[in-house]
């Protein structure tokens, strides 16, 4: 049972290092495939790296129409090698740790050239208001006015002259309460 799913892990790899070297425009080789593998016999290799390419060859011509039907005694053994393809293709123990940390290093890196342009346009339009697109302009001059009208409305109220009066007979009222107590 070991040596069957060990036998199968090995082909899943060498079918996922097979569709990278074709996916990179590399020549799929025994060699490069052993290259990738870190190691292995070429009577192991070899046989899978032709089983990889009569696969995808298969997979080309029902692509590109040029094989429509494949009716022979192969037949059901090609479905079956193309549901291992799909399977192998699925399975991610042939990408290595290293390949992760490359994926993760190219996004952050990305990401971050993002953020740094972001702020720069941030900066920018902060100091060129004028720059903004027209939807943002009006969008921002509604703001503005909207908080001009509050401010004005309260200033209004706090120096309506009706107010001061109130405000100003109170504090009288109330210094003259506060002087009759001392006397």
């Amino acid at each position: 049972m070991t040596t069957i799913n060990q036998t199968e892990d090995l082909k899943a790899k060498i079918f996922g290092i097979c569709e990278n070297l074709y996916k990179n425009n590399e020549k799929v080789t025994r060699e490069a495939v052993r290259e990738h593998l870190g190691g292995g016999s070429f009577s192991t290799i070899s046989p899978l790296v032709s089983e990889w390419k009569k696969v995808r060859k298969v997979q080309f011509e029902e692509k590109e129409g040029t094989n429509p039907q494949i009716i022979n005694a192969e037949s059901s053994e090609i479905i079956e090698i193309l549901k291992e393809l799909k399977t192998a293709l699925i399975n991610t123990e042939f990408i290595t740790d290293k390949e992760i940390e490359n994926v993760i290093r190219s996004g952050a890196e990305k990401a971050t050239g993002l953020i740094i342009v972001q702020e720069a346009m941030v900066t920018y339009f902060y100091q060129n208001p004028h720059r903004l697109p027209a939807d943002l302009k009006a969008q921002l001059e509604e703001m503005k006015e909207n908080f001009t009208q509050s401010r004005s409305a309260i200033n209004k109220a706090a120096y309506n002259p009706q107010n001061l009066i109130n405000l100003a007979m109170k504090k009288i009222n109330q210094q003259k309460d506060d002087t009759e107590l001392i006397d």
